[in-house]
């Protein structure tokens, strides 16, 4: 017996089953994408609680370390933390109050108005440096030309 004639299929069926393939193989790699999306942000989310709980740790062995420095009776690194939060440390002892401007005498090489003076303060060239010793750029500058300056005062 001769098998039956299947009729012959539509034309877009071709067509519509080939976006089908890449519409699933799109959806594939977008699911894998996710996944690994979510497996780097628990990886990272563990990385990080595991760092913090080190860094909380370390500030505990701090505290602790400047108690004892400080005579702080009835703290220890387990006391310290305990609450979670931490606490700071109260501060040490303070100083005495400077006295006045006025009651200082101006130490030997600064004027009147507390610049140091090197050299001769009337002569005909006279360079005046302002620097700020915790900036690097005047750090730089001190130890390239400030040395030189002062050998030529």
């Amino acid at each position: 017996m001769a098998e039956p004639l299947l009729p012959p299929a539509p034309q877009g069926t071709g067509r519509l089953r080939r976006q089908l393939g890449v519409v699933r193989a799109l959806a594939v790699v977008g699911l894998v994408l996710v996944v690994i999306l979510a497996v780097w942000s628990v990886v990272g989310i563990v990385t990080l609680a595991s760092q913090v709980s080190s860094l909380e740790a370390k500030v505990e062995s701090l505290t602790a370390a400047l108690n004892q420095d400080r005579g702080v009776p009835g703290e220890s690194a387990g006391d310290a933390g305990a609450s979670g939060t931490g606490s700071l440390p109260s501060p040490g002892p303070t100083a005495e109050a400077a006295p006045a401007a006025g009651d200082l005498a101006t130490p030997s090489g600064a004027d009147r108005s507390g610049a140091l003076v090197v050299g001769d303060p009337g002569s005909a060239k006279v360079v005046e440096v302002y620097v700020d010793y915790q900036c690097p750029y005047c750090q730089r500058w001190e130890t390239q030309i400030g040395a030189d300056l002062m050998a030529r005062a």
